[in-house]
């Protein structure tokens, strides 16, 4: 049934909306009727016209002929029929009608008029009073917000990414260098979704091409999200042999030589029979953030997450606190800081439709109040699908805007600073033994300075590459392990500033043998002071395991200052210090018999005593193999 059949069926003989005194004009309206049904929309608005003029008493006229015009876009001269047709009856449900179309339409402040009119009508119903409020808060959030923009300026990827045909759902990897997009073509023998990417050069973004390997299909592919280091995508996909229910979450993995694996269906713990869509990977890999709905697109949706422990994935929940509504949330995306979640809705107070919105994880872990992105970011009709990159800024969304190459384009913009994320960093290197220099599989583990918990613990690639993004903000610890190898670590010192974007760590794993040494970078002393600090543990437990893994070994534990200070000072503090190394790991169960601990002051310098970071490097804890 068409839409005018749908309206034919609403407007009965009854004439709800005012009772014609002239029966001409029931005469005109019931043959204006007939040429609606027989789809001839310009006569029956004629006729619609005469029996407005013969009685514009008589409501039933002007309503169905608002109607006809507003199912032709035509908003400004539907309203001027709704509203003769609420001066001819007064009733109270089409004041509910206009308001709610008019707020559809972006016309806000006629919106405000008849809904007010509608709640302050005695014969209004409850229900539809609480919806009538719902609305006038919007109506008033999107005057305020038309009244104070902000500033957006979207600009179009161009013609190497952007087609005649449609280009949505950008997901990009953490270093910026990696886009995925679906594309879909609507004109071409080939009209299913599939998956492109394109890379970034130096002269900008390359041409978009089709992920290779066994990832698009004949068959729908869609709303993706790739993983942090652009090795991962999880994506969705429906009505498949091995599917739980209309739409499910795959999982694919980029190979050595740049094509993608087998796609495997994410299991049970995430997919039901339920519709699970559009996925966003925290940064670390170890939570995915996702839609459920109903089996299609319509009706309500809500944001899940499922959690990664070990090998396999939690079972997926509703997440908690303010972000989910009675309306529809989706396309969420976690940003690369795992503090601030993007998302769209048409439940919180917005300009209609759905709108972009950000919440930022509290201290206790829950979700703030979700942030409209604010007017012209969001306007009238739909805005879905947003990322941001790792500077907390830069967006990438899809529009159907004028001006672009096709049916949707993806468009790059900034954030305004109050509903930006926090800028982030990237580690990137390759683990090698320190003599054949040949690659090593090694285990790595990045712990939180100042919370002590593991963000991240994965291992590098048969390469020995790795990679993994540190969330602005915080101080981390890097510790790189391998069986009959001595440890590698590293410090991250990020909060408050956050001037480089990337750090490549090449590290050379030396084997356990006399004479090797470790530095403990990751070993912190009070200022002035030989007083372990609690960020210490970690790195101190590592060193606990290895000892423990080595009980024919000595090991002797070495400390060493800057040239601050006096020389005598600087060489009891160096004892001291190293004493205290020595004095946690005898508490914990080593062996007095396997460690010695020596202090060295100032006098083996590794760096410039001049400036602080050679300082830095001076003052250091080192264990040698004895």
């Amino acid at each position: 049934m068409n839409r005018f059949s749908i309206l034919l069926c609403l407007f009965t003989l009854s004439f709800v909306f005012g009772h014609a005194q002239d029966r001409k004009a029931i005469k005109l309206y019931n043959q204006a009727r007939q040429s609606l049904s027989e789809k001839e929309y310009d006569k029956a608005l004629e006729l619609l016209e005469k029996s407005i003029k013969r009685d514009p008493s008589f409501g039933d006229a002007p309503m169905l002929a608002g109607e006809i015009w507003y199912e032709r876009k035509e908003v400004e001269k539907a309203n001027v029929y709704f509203e003769k047709a609420y001066a001819a009856s007064q009733a109270a449900p089409l004041a509910f009608r206009i308001g709610m179309l008019n707020f559809k339409a972006g016309l806000y402040a006629k919106s405000e008029q008849y809904l007010n009119l509608y709640v302050n009508d005695p014969k209004a119903r409850e229900a539809y009073v609480k919806e009538a409020n719902r609305t006038l808060i919007n109506c008033r959030f999107a005057q305020d917000a038309m009244a104070n923009p902000v500033e957006f300026n979207p600009i179009n990827l161009g013609p190497f990414v952007n087609t005649e045909a449609m280009e949505y759902f950008p997901s990009i990897s953490a270093d910026g260098q990696f886009l995925v997009l679906t594309y879909r073509d609507l004109e071409g023998k080939k009209k299913d979704e599939d998956f492109y990417a394109t890379t970034r050069t130096t002269e900008g973004w390359d041409k978009a091409r089709p992920l290779q390997g066994r990832l698009n299909t004949t068959d729908n592919e869609g709303a993706q999200t790739v993983s942090a280091d652009g090795m991962q995508l999880i994506f969705t996909a429906c009505n498949r042999m091995d599917g739980a229910g209309s739409c499910d979450l795959y999982s694919s993995t980029r190979l050595r030589d740049g094509s993608w694996s087998t796609p495997i269906n994410m299991g049970d713990s995430i997919n039901s029979f339920h519709w699970e869509t559009q996925p966003s990977l925290s940064p670390n890999g170890k939570m995915l953030y996702f839609v459920r709905g109903k089996k299609s697109e319509d009706g309500s949706s809500d944001i899940y997450y499922s959690e990664q422990k070990g090998s396999y994935w939690t079972k997926a929940r509703k997440l908690e606190g303010p972000i989910n509504t009675p309306g529809k949330e989706c396309t969420p995306f976690i940003h690369f800081d795992n503090q601030t979640l993007y998302f769209a809705s048409d439940g919180h107070k917005g300009m209609g439709d759905l709108d972009l919105y950000v919440s930022y994880k509290q201290e206790d872990g829950s979700w703030g109040e979700p942030k409209n992105l604010g007017y012209p970011t969001n306007s009238l009709g739909d805005q879905v699908g947003m990322v941001v990159s790792l500077d907390g800024k830069t967006a990438y969304y899809s529009s159907d805007k004028e001006g672009g190459f096709g049916l949707m384009d993806i468009y790059y913009f900034d954030l305004p600073a109050e509903v930006s994320a926090t800028p982030s960093a990237f580690i990137k290197g390759r683990v090698t033994d320190k003599e054949s220099k040949k690659p090593i599989q090694a285990s790595l583990v990045l712990t939180n300075l100042e919370t002590g918990e593991e963000y991240q613990g994965w291992e590098t690639n048969d390469e020995g590459y790795f990679f993994s993004v540190l969330p602005g903000d915080q101080n981390y610890a890097l510790s790189i392990q391998k069986e009959a190898y001595l440890f590698h670590s590293e410090s991250f010192h990020l909060e408050g500033n956050i001037e480089e974007k990337a750090f490549e760590k090449n590290v050379q794993l030396q084997r356990i043998e006399t004479g090797s040494v470790v530095r403990l970078n990751n070993v912190f002393f009070e200022t002035a002071s030989f007083s372990l600090r609690p960020e210490s543990n970690k790195e101190l437990d590592i060193l606990l395991r290895l000892i423990e893994a080595n009980p024919k070994l000595r090991f002797s534990i070495e400390g060493h200052t800057d040239n601050i200070g006096g020389e005598r000072e600087n060489q009891i503090l160096s004892e001291n210090r190293a004493q205290s190394v020595v004095n946690y790991l005898v508490e914990r169960g080593v062996s007095k018999k396997q460690l010695v601990w020596k202090g060295f002051g100032e006098s083996q310098p590794i760096g410039e005593n001049d400036t602080e970071e050679g300082r830095q490097l001076n003052r250091r804890t080192e264990v040698r193999i004895l």
